[in-house]
């Protein structure tokens, strides 16, 4: 076992998140979150008050590194190029976080009327970054549409080459521009 004073807080938030991704929030335990980590419960509480807090966590620290990734596309640039680096930061971001994707978009089968309104809450907030930078390359179309797209098409494989994901956000971007 380890120590708890060892442990860091950003180690049980990626565990947790992993596990989310796999099982509903009630499917996953305190204990089998220190289980994972090889730490005892008390080293989790040290942290956290409970698996609610770490649960919420895992989605915000997300959200918040979505919002510094796309917040670097600036509206300078002509609609169309904007369009395409949505499309580019978006897929890179969903291929390295594909665990908080799950729990977002695909992992809302919770009983708890809290959770399911915080899941719904955060999804919202996340669309609503995603359709503001829309907005600024003049592109009006949903973005649900886009997002849906890239995270089926990340999901289906572990990994894509620069080349592939290049193509594939040009192949969008055009995609969508005819639509």
């Amino acid at each position: 076992m380890r120590k708890k004073d060892k442990l860091k807080k950003e180690e049980i938030i990626e565990k947790a998140r992993e596990m989310f991704s796999q099982t509903p929030f009630e499917g996953v335990s305190m204990n089998e979150i220190a289980k994972s980590l090889g730490v005892t419960k008390p080293a989790l509480y040290y942290h956290f008050k409970n698996k609610e807090e770490i649960y919420k966590k895992a989605i915000e620290e997300s959200i918040l590194k979505f919002k510094k990734t796309i917040s670097k596309i600036t509206d300078e640039k002509k609609p169309e190029r904007m369009l395409e680096e949505i499309i580019e930061r978006y897929f890179s971001f969903v291929l390295k976080e594909k665990n908080f994707i799950r729990i977002l978009f695909y992992n809302f089968s919770s009983p708890s009327k809290k959770i399911k309104k915080y899941l719904k809450s955060s999804r919202q907030e996340f669309l609503k970054e995603i359709e503001k930078k829309l907005k600024e390359a003049s592109f009006s179309q949903n973005a649900l549409f886009l997002i849906s797209l890239i995270n089926n098409l990340a999901l289906l494989k572990n990994s894509f080459s620069h080349s592939e994901r290049k193509k594939i956000c040009y192949q969008i971007k055009n995609f969508l521009l005819k639509i």
